[in-house]
């Protein structure tokens, strides 16, 4: 649980770097790439929806700045895994 919450501050902290647009263009990257991720790592969409809403509170950003992107040779189970991360994401945040 420490390391956890370490490993959060420093990531909250390292956002103070990046511009709103940049966190926003990253962590559509990293979210449209996490659907093997969650499988492998339950709190990573937990981590994921606790930095993004330390950004959101800033004023900074909004959900709608997220872009979900399906890769050409994504088939339909990828895509579904996609949308199943963007899904839990957003139930997390909320």
């Amino acid at each position: 649980m420490i390391h956890k919450e370490n490993r959060l501050l420093a990531a909250c902290e390292a956002t103070s770097f990046l511009k709103p647009n940049e966190f926003l263009k990253a962590f559509s990257e990293r979210l449209n790439k996490s659907k093997d991720e969650t499988s492998d790592f339950p709190l990573f969409i937990d981590f994921l929806s606790q930095l993004f809403l330390h950004v959101y509170r800033k004023g900074e950003i909004k959900f709608s700045g997220l872009q979900v992107a399906f890769k050409p040779e994504y088939d339909e189970s990828d895509r579904e895994d996609v949308l199943f991360v963007y899904k839990n994401f957003f139930e997390e945040c909320i």
